[in-house]
């Protein structure tokens, strides 16, 4: 993949979603395979098709495809398996907070303040790990930033 394919991916998927394609590879391509049929973001017109992600800028009409095999590739060569236990355990806390209890018909329940600071939280954490993964400059990686693993599951568990 190149950096602007990688660049491509952070605009249309953000770093919740690259961050499980990293952590589950095999459900990640079922998932983006199934929900991306289609959007427009211009001047992109982006559609999952069975060889991969078509991109076509709508002003120049260049059209490129990032294919599967090679999302694939870069995950596997680019996560380790500490990196993607990190994602399950962030994701889980994430899935976690936002999972509400059930509600009588009519009523609405919303998040409490502390839910919605831990929720942006896990984003943060969730973004961060993403990077390592999804970093554009993985040609000449810069030194990446430290996250203390230790620090990071003493907080999840407080």
């Amino acid at each position: 993949m190149t950096p602007d394919d990688i660049e491509l991916l952070w605009r249309f998927k953000g770093g919740h979603s690259l961050a499980r394609m990293a952590a589950h590879p095999g459900q990640g391509f079922s998932s983006w395979r199934q929900s991306m049929h289609g959007s427009y973001a211009w001047p992109a017109q982006i559609d999952t098709k069975p060889d991969g992600i078509h991109v076509t800028d709508r002003e120049t009409g260049d059209h490129r495809v990032i294919t599967w095999k090679a999302i694939k590739a870069h995950v596997l060569a680019h996560t380790t398996d500490e990196t993607r236990d990190w994602i399950r355990a962030v994701d889980a806390e994430w899935c976690r907070v936002k999972s509400q209890p059930d509600v009588k018909p009519g009523q609405w329940r919303y998040f409490t303040d502390e839910e919605e600071a831990r929720i942006r939280q896990c984003e943060r954490w969730l973004d961060h790990l993403a990077r390592i993964v999804w970093d554009p400059a993985l040609v000449a990686p810069p030194e990446p930033e430290q996250l203390d693993m230790l620090a990071l599951l003493e907080e999840m568990t407080s």
